[in-house]
């Protein structure tokens, strides 16, 4: 009998892949020049934000705000992402997010800080689904 997932089972693999993604993308600005402070392809997980809720963009001159993005989803390893009053937003003129959200973050490293250049709403169960057959 062959070893492949059997139906009805759930992978144990994406956990430990979000946390070895965490790993990889701190240990990479860990050593990262200054210069190559932009992060190749987009982040994705569920937010935490302060308060509860946070509408994008911010006001020019508002202060940055620091949320969490657990990588890959709920029970992800958490990484902290400065937003700016630069910061886009993907898909629209506002974003209002909450708690749980999925979403998408495109990065930058600056002063140390993993820093928002474009944020953007992601579906949930198209991201798990990619890549499965029908």
């Amino acid at each position: 009998m062959g070893r492949g997932k059997q139906a009805g089972r759930t992978s144990r693999r994406g956990p430990w892949r979000s946390a070895l993604l965490a790993g990889l993308v701190i240990g990479a600005f860990a050593v990262a020049p200054a210069s190559a402070g932009k992060i190749h392809g987009e982040l994705r997980g569920v937010v935490d934000v302060p308060g509860g809720s946070l509408t994008l963009p911010l006001a020019a001159g508002a202060p940055n705000v620091t949320i969490t993005l657990s990588l890959g989803g709920v029970g992800g390893p958490p990484l902290p992402i400065v937003v700016t009053p630069s910061t886009r937003v993907g898909g629209g003129m506002t974003l209002t997010l909450k708690d749980n959200d999925f979403i998408e973050v495109k990065a930058l490293l600056q002063s140390g800080q993993i820093v928002a250049v474009k944020i953007g709403e992601e579906n949930e169960n198209e991201v798990e689904n990619d890549g499965e057959g029908s």
